[in-house]
């Protein structure tokens, strides 16, 4: 698979969505354990709003670092010179 070409890029993107899906489900738990008051008192809005910043946060990283489940699955990537 050639780097950066549309299936590439495809692939990264559903690797790196996954990435963040478990980031935002790990903060939302995290978030609501740790609080240790009743669901219905919760703030909500401050705890959606900080999952949702750690996904784009993940993202961010997967852009900058790469998706490491890439490597892991072997894909063959070709440089382009």
């Amino acid at each position: 698979m050639e780097k950066f070409s549309k299936k590439w890029w495809a692939e990264w993107f559903k690797l790196a969505s996954i990435r963040a899906l478990h980031t935002f489900c790990q903060t939302l738990l995290g978030l609501v354990t740790a609080s240790g008051t009743e669901l219905l008192k919760l703030n909500w809005k401050e705890i959606l709003i900080t999952c949702l910043i750690t996904a784009l946060y993940s993202y961010a990283k997967s852009f900058v670092i790469g998706v490491p489940e890439m490597e892991l699955n072997n894909y063959k990537v070709k440089e382009i010179k």
